[in-house]
């Protein structure tokens, strides 16, 4: 069983499973909580099937004692782990300090005890090995102490043990003990510990990051039934620490250790120096063999040279199946993979891994990516690792988007909401890992990616772009919504529909318009909603009962220069107009001699036309619903039509464009609605628009364009140069079809 649940909770939650009658647990881990002892105590007195505790980054309240929290490990106890447990510290005023008794580790005691990890936790100060009455260890770790002598709060015990002939054996230096030499020099904590007394069952020791002495060596080579051996040194560690180790090379290690199969020397001077012991004659004791006498018929398991430049040496694959390191993708995963348990590590090995993932494979970037996103999980406070995954997800989803399974994908862009979202009671993300996630979500494709999830991920997203409108996130979180809108593999925008999206881009926009700012939010949330209302009369209908047209108005008094922000909008309420039951909302005089006036060119050399176009196309809609539509009397219907005609013949049919259409249908529409003005502007968008694109004729032959335009005659009542234009497109289309028929 794995309990990972919010604070509150874990209390309750362990009383209610306290009673093995009723359920029977085996194994539990505990992670980032903060709880009671007395309920931990009883829930592991009760469960008297549990075999195996593990509990990691977590606060013990009620602690007499630091040792007290040591009262856990229970007889029935097979597996024993605490790392970076919080039971008060030493000096304290909650707690009782300069504690004398100590947790006596014996096999009477803990008869099922097998494996014991005490990492970072001070009550490991606290536990001495019973020397005649030696437990039945086989793995051993002491990981995180870095002090050379009994830090303070232990010198009443360290005195305590001094003066008695039960413990003659110890040597122990407390913080107040005059400096020892450096060949007397021993850790008291491996001395507590009397791993001597362990060699006949002892297969695994791990030391990270803790002080080794060279007598402490001496003692380590003893265990002659080591199988496991970590000798390695934290990434943060200072240069002090690191050089600790005694000078020893690798080879010699391996070679006390006739069943050594898995060796950890990261970050120390010994992973530092295989090229020249390879290349040396002997060792650097008297009476030891030489680098390739050891390795010639063995070959290590794992081998951690993290942090070290023995990673690319030319022939490390043969003396270890298995190696972690810097050197490559694959030793970065490896490392990932082994320091599951170490942040610093973790940290480390993904910002590697994003800098070298160009080298990597997409099976190694598949792999990558899960192991990430299981470290994230396990520490979700750690921000640099939080940003190191979603650069990571970013930079590989650029290359290797393909070899990424659906569900691996749906598994990403959970993981990336979660850390966007600011309700989120797990991850405490910074606008900085905020702006690269959403970054990163710019990759996958919405909402084929998202699956079941699209509505959860786009309510997400608009709390964002509203929480952040005002900061450069809310400039990502825009164009990651207007990219979204622009998908065109499936029907996103009746999707969204379904959520609060047009809302919620509203809403952002009154901010704006509060505040009088125009920035790029504001432009773009106008050009979402543009592209979120092509062809989807839901969402056009949505602006209007919220408001829009009253908004819409508001912004175009105040930012009456912004020629960007007005191109966008006329664009969106071309879209709307296109749309019948809707166009009744227009007829406002204010808005419409607005719109006339846009169909003026700024000068008679601008070859920006955008404002003019968008502004005639939605004049020429309104226009189609027939006289009994138009409502209003200034303007008239009468200088409307005239002002589009002349409009349309200022342009130049060669101006480039800045709009894209998926269907033509609206336009063509138009073309036999009996207003011959309205006719006009589109024959002419359709001339226009069919110069710069290929595909443009493709779309007109399956909408029946020629059909429609090769009726369009002087004797119908169009103009003589709408008929001059049409030809020009039924020319165009001729071309297309010959062409194809061509190919075929």
């Amino acid at each position: 069983m794995m309990l990972e649940v919010p604070a509150r909770y874990i209390d309750d939650i362990l009383t209610v499973y306290s009673d093995s009658q009723k359920c029977g647990i085996q194994q539990i881990a505990i992670r980032n909580q903060q709880m009671s002892f007395r309920v931990v105590e009883k829930f592991v007195s009760k469960q008297l099937s549990l075999a195996h505790l593990k509990i990691c980054y977590c606060r013990i309240g009620s602690c007499t004692y630091q040792n007290t929290v040591l009262l856990l490990c229970k007889e029935h106890i097979i597996s024993f782990h605490l790392q970076c447990v919080d039971a008060g510290s030493l000096s304290g005023s909650s707690m009782r300090s300069n504690n004398t008794d100590y947790h006596n580790l014996s096999n009477t005691r803990h008869p099922n005890l097998k494996c014991l990890r005490l990492i970072g936790v001070e009550c490991g100060w606290f536990m001495i090995l019973n020397k005649f009455d030696v437990p039945h260890l086989n793995f051993l770790e002491l990981s995180q102490y870095s002090e050379k002598c009994c830090p303070k709060g232990t010198e009443k015990l360290v005195e305590k043990l001094n003066n008695d002939p039960m413990h003659s054996d110890l040597v122990l230096q407390s913080s107040l003990s005059p400096e020892p030499t450096a060949d007397t020099l021993r850790n008291p904590l491996l001395q507590f510990y009397r791993i001597n007394l362990l060699k006949s069952t002892l297969k695994s020791l791990v030391l990270h990051n803790t002080w080794i002495g060279k007598k402490d060596l001496e003692v380590i080579y003893e265990l002659e039934n080591l199988e496991l051996l970590d000798l390695s040194m934290s990434i943060q560690a200072t240069n002090e620490l690191v050089m600790v180790r005694p000078s020893i090379k690798l080879h010699e290690i391996v070679d006390r250790f006739p069943k050594l199969r898995s060796l950890d020397v990261s970050s120390t001077a010994i992973g530092n120096t295989i090229h020249e012991d390879s290349v040396s004659s002997r060792g650097s004791n008297p009476g030891s063999r030489d680098f390739w006498d050891v390795f010639l018929n063995r070959k290590l398991d794992f081998l951690g040279l993290l942090d070290c430049s023995g990673g690319d040496f030319y022939a490390i694959y043969h003396i270890a199946q298995e190696v972690s390191g810097s050197y490559s993708v694959l030793q970065l995963l490896t490392a990932i993979e082994r320091c599951m348990d170490r942040i610093p590590e973790l940290i480390y090995a993904s910002k590697r891994l994003y800098q070298q993932h160009y080298e990597s494979t997409p099976e190694h970037n598949v792999r990558a990516i899960k192991l990430m996103m299981e470290a994230v999980t396990r520490y979700p406070t750690s921000e640099t690792l939080l940003a190191n995954l979603c650069v990571n997800i970013y930079g590989m989803m650029r290359s290797d988007y393909c070899h990424f399974n659906a569900f691996q994908k749906r598994e990403m862009i959970r993981l990336l909401v979660e850390i966007i979202n600011t309700d989120d009671q797990i991850f405490r993300a910074s606008t900085r890992v905020i702006r690269i996630a959403l970054l990163s979500l710019e990759h996958f494709k919405f909402p084929t990616d998202c699956g079941q999830d699209f509505e959860f991920v786009i309510d997400k997203l608009m709390k964002i772009l509203q929480h952040y409108s005002e900061d450069e996130i809310g400039k990502v979180a825009i164009h990651e919504c207007n990219m979204i809108v622009c998908n065109t593999e499936q029907d996103v925008k009746v999707m969204l529909s379904r959520t609060n999206f047009v809302q919620s881009i509203m809403a952002v926009i009154r901010k704006k318009l509060r505040l009088k700012i125009c920035d790029e939010v504001m432009t773009l949330s106008w050009g979402t909603l543009w592209n979120v209302s092509d062809e989807t009369p839901q969402n056009s209908s949505t602006f209007i009962q919220n408001g829009g047209i009253e908004l819409m108005m508001n912004c175009f008094e105040v930012f009456s220069t912004n020629d960007v922000l007005r191109k966008s909008a006329v664009g969106f309420v071309g879209n709307i107009a296109e749309v019948q039951s809707l166009r009744p909302h227009f007829m406002k005089e204010s808005l419409l001699q607005l719109f006339l006036q846009w169909t003026e060119p700024k000068n008679e050399n601008s070859v920006d036309i955008e404002l003019a176009y968008h502004a005639c196309g939605t004049l020429s809609h309104l226009l189609s619903d027939g006289e009994a539509a138009w409502t209003i009397s200034h303007p008239s219907r009468d200088v409307v039509r005239a002002k589009i005609y002349e409009a349309v013949n200022s342009w130049n049919i060669e101006a480039p464009r800045q709009v894209n259409y998926r269907s033509f249908v609206p336009i063509l529409s138009l073309v036999h609605r009996g207003v011959e003005e309205a006719s006009h502007w589109a024959v002419w968008a359709l001339c226009n628009l069919i110069k710069f694109d290929g595909d443009y004729r493709r779309i007109l032959e399956r909408e029946g364009a020629y059909e429609i335009l090769s009726t369009v005659t002087v004797e119908c009542g169009f103009f003589v140069k709408t008929v001059e234009l049409a030809q020009k497109v039924i020319e165009m289309l001729g071309v297309g079809q010959s062409s194809n028929y061509a190919e075929g």
